[in-house]
C-alpha cells in the first residue's frame, strides 16, 4: 500500500514546493522498483483566469513534475505530461452563496498520476478525501 498525494501548487504558479518534491521522490522511488511501469501526469488549475491560460498553466505544472522525476533518475520515455486546465475539479471554486472558496481552489491546483504496467493487486494508490463541504458536484 502506498499513499500518492496529489502535488499542489500556489496560485498562478508551477514551481514545486518542498512537500511536492518529497511526494515526487516517493513516486520516483516506486518507479525505480517497477522498471516496466510508465507514468502519466495530469495537471489541473482552479477556475480563476481565462480557460486558455489555465490549460497552459496546468501543462507547465505537469511538465515541472515530470522534469523533477527525470532528475531523480527515471527515463523520460516512461513519462507523459498533460495539462487539463479547468477540467475535473476536485473541489468547489465558489461557495454556494457565490463567494470565493480559497480552500477549494487550492485543492484544484494540482498534479495527479496514473501508473501503468504494475500489478494493482500489490500496490494500492490512495487519494486523499475531499471534505464534503468542498466536494464538487457536477450539474
Amino acid at each position: 500500500e502506498i499513499v500518492l498525494n496529489p502535488v499542489y501548487f500556489t496560485f498562478d504558479n508551477f514551481q514545486l514546493s518542498e512537500t511536492g518534491k518529497s511526494d515526487l521522490k516517493k513516486l520516483s522511488g516506486l518507479m525505480q522498483t517497477l522498471p516496466s511501469s510508465t507514468l502519466k501526469l495530469y495537471g489541473y488549475a482552479d477556475a480563476i483566469g481565462p480557460a486558455e491560460y489555465n490549460v497552459i498553466l496546468s501543462e507547465k505544472r505537469a511538465i515541472s513534475a515530470m522534469k523533477y522525476i527525470i532528475s531523480q533518475g527515471i527515463e523520460a520515455n516512461r513519462l507523459t505530461a498533460t495539462g487539463l486546465g479547468e477540467t475535473n475539479f476536485a473541489a468547489i471554486n465558489r461557495n454556494p452563496d457565490g463567494t470565493d472558496c480559497p480552500e477549494g481552489r487550492r485543492l484544484n491546483r494540482r498534479i495527479e498520476f496514473e501508473i501503468w504496467g504494475i500489478d494493482t493487486d500489490k500496490i494500492m494508490i490512495i487519494r486523499p478525501a475531499i471534505p464534503d463541504s468542498l466536494r464538487y458536484k457536477s450539474k
